[in-house]
């Protein structure tokens, strides 16, 4: 990517700590089913006064070759196509796991 070029980055507030996991846990599994260009992670961003925490939804460029500034362009619009369904999909995973284990704690 050339110099002075900033990095596409989505900023979200949280009051949990399980948005930003599933977010993360999504993100993975794009990573790997639609083949993203490069590693995305969520990460805490320390923002002004805000008493919900904030987040960084970011290409971690540590370690690989550096994208072109289309991948990474590319990379946000799969983000933006799929995001949804597939935290959809993570969070049903997760509450099926907790019931279970809920279950078994009866």
């Amino acid at each position: 990517m050339g110099a002075g070029a900033k990095l596409p980055r989505i900023i979200f507030y949280a009051r949990s700590s399980v948005y930003p996991a599933l977010v993360a846990e999504a993100i993975a599994v794009i990573q790997v089913k639609d083949k993203l260009s490069c590693p995305w992670e969520v990460v805490v961003t320390p923002i002004g006064n805000n008493l919900d925490a904030t987040y960084t939804l970011q290409p971690n460029l540590a370690g690989t070759e550096s994208p072109t500034i289309d991948q990474l362009q590319r990379d946000a619009r799969v983000i933006a196509d799929n995001l949804q369904t597939r935290l959809i999909q993570v969070a049903e995973r997760y509450k099926s796991e907790l019931s279970s284990s809920f279950r078994e704690l009866a």
